[in-house]
């Protein structure tokens, strides 16, 4: 039944581009007759009949370019935006951009589980971290915040992949981890039940992964890494998130895995 609507479809496409052909093809020979009748009148007569044939022309000329160069273009191009909505849908995907246009503050404002994997831990942690703690007064929140190991085998790839030094970059790991650690503990009046979990992973992280509620962040460096130097602030994309569905059920399992390889740092519930 599919592939009969489909073959009749398509049927009913080319009668109508024929039908279109036809009606440009005599729009064209109509105006052309009306513009030779024009030259054989005078006066008034002879302005109307020149201004209407060549308005017929202009009109039938583009119905004819339109069939004839640009219908099955632009037929194509509705299809495959078609496609990518469809795709974009079914992966529940929100938004995608540069990195360096996500509104960290905002996503986080109303959160109250925040789980991160983090492949280039201190950037976040400085911009972040003191709102969260913030918000941990006011409500209640978990936080669980995976970093590089800065004694890890695998570390110096991951530093590698920011054109960072490896030395530099396992510093400003405990330097992040370290503010953290101290932002949490020097807050006294944090909301009952709330809790941080800060972590060491050895593993090579090419994205950092954000799991904030019902959404799921993902921030994409170059998968080759960049040179020393270079900043890649990457590209991000923001997804619709539910354990249940995917690809929420595939990012849970991605943070699950980590965490349970990780290294615990520091860990603390406020009661």
């Amino acid at each position: 039944m599919g592939r009969m609507n489909a073959k009749l479809k398509k049927g009913m496409g080319r009668l109508s581009s024929h039908r279109a052909l036809i009606i440009g093809a005599l729009i064209v020979a109509i105006s052309i007759a009306g513009l030779w009748l024009a030259t054989e009148r005078s006066g008034t007569g002879q302005a109307v009949i020149a201004s209407i044939s060549s308005a017929l022309l202009s009109i039938g000329s583009l119905s004819l370019v339109y069939e004839l160069a640009m219908r099955q273009q632009i037929h194509d191009e509705l299809v495959e935006l078609v496609g990518v909505e469809r795709s974009a849908a079914r992966a529940r995907l929100r938004q995608i951009g540069a990195s360096e246009q996500f509104q960290w503050l905002e996503a986080l404002q109303n959160a109250q589980n925040i789980r991160v994997v983090l492949s280039n831990p201190e950037p976040w942690i400085s911009n972040v971290i003191s709102p969260i703690v913030d918000a941990a007064v006011r409500r209640k929140i978990n936080v669980h915040i995976l970093v590089p190991s800065s004694s890890g085998a695998m570390t110096e790839s991951v530093a590698s992949l920011h054109g960072v030094p490896d030395a530099d970059f396992r510093a400003s790991i405990d330097r992040a981890a370290g503010r953290a650690e101290a932002t949490w503990r020097n807050r006294n009046n944090i909301a009952s039940g709330s809790s941080i979990r800060i972590a060491a992973f050895d593993s090579v992280c090419v994205s950092t992964l954000a799991l904030l509620d019902k959404v799921a962040v993902i921030i994409s460096y170059k998968p080759c890494g960049s040179r020393h130097g270079e900043v890649d602030n990457g590209i991000f994309s923001t997804f619709d998130f539910t354990q249940e569905a995917y690809p929420g059920s595939w990012y849970q399992r991605h943070f699950e895995d980590v965490a349970a390889s990780s290294t615990l740092i520091y860990e603390n519930v406020r009661s």
